[in-house]
């Protein structure tokens, strides 16, 4: 992933960001090669480069935080059917119930690390966009997503009715929520009772 900061006809910065990827020894359209464009005698990155780096990486963790609750739910899925199936021994069911628990205690802290790691590179971004590049609006950070969350849908009535809470909290309850039928399925097999039978 690539960001690129250019100038609109007024002036305004703006920050591109494309899925190409480049590596240091690359060479730009003027067939300059990037390190010797980007970094100077020192050997320290310009605050291009470095922003560049921080968009990748940012978006690599934004990747990652949503990978958490598909994988989890896909790990429930397959604990639960061990844990609920028929003519399942007692002992797998607990065993599933188990590794159901774990799974679903351990993917929020993971997805609150990761998303711990894209916050701070968004506010980085935002800084450097407004530091740095000048710009009054950004495009990282708390300032876009105040314009996101202000934007019309444009979906009719069907977008006035439809809720958008925070998309990393309700998934974070969410996962959360599955430690509990967790707990119930774990605590009914450990009493042998015949509801899993």
């Amino acid at each position: 992933m690539v960001a690129r900061v250019h100038r609109d006809r007024h002036g305004a910065a703006i920050f591109n960001v494309s899925n190409a990827m480049v590596s240091l020894t690359a060479v730009n359209a003027s067939c300059t090669p990037l390190r010797a464009q980007r970094w100077n005698a020192a050997g320290v990155p310009s605050d291009e480069l470095m922003a560049n780096a921080v968009a990748a990486r940012r978006a690599q963790w934004d990747n990652l935080v949503w990978q958490v609750p598909v994988l989890s739910l896909t790990a429930q899925a397959f604990w639960f059917t061990t844990a609920l199936g028929v003519g399942v021994s007692r002992t797998a069911r607990v065993v599933s119930a188990l590794l159901s628990l774990i799974v679903t205690l351990l993917s929020p802290s993971l997805m609150a690390r990761h998303r711990q790691a894209e916050v701070a590179d968004a506010l980085w971004l935002q800084a450097c966009e407004r530091n740095v590049i000048g710009s009054s609006e950004p495009v990282h950070g708390p300032a876009w997503r105040v314009r996101r969350d202000a934007t019309n849908i444009d979906a009719g009535w069907i977008g006035r009715f439809t809720p958008m809470p925070r998309a990393y909290g309700t998934r974070a309850i969410g996962l959360s929520l599955l430690s509990v039928a967790a707990l119930a399925v774990l605590v009914v097999a450990i009493a042998g009772s015949n509801l899993l039978k």
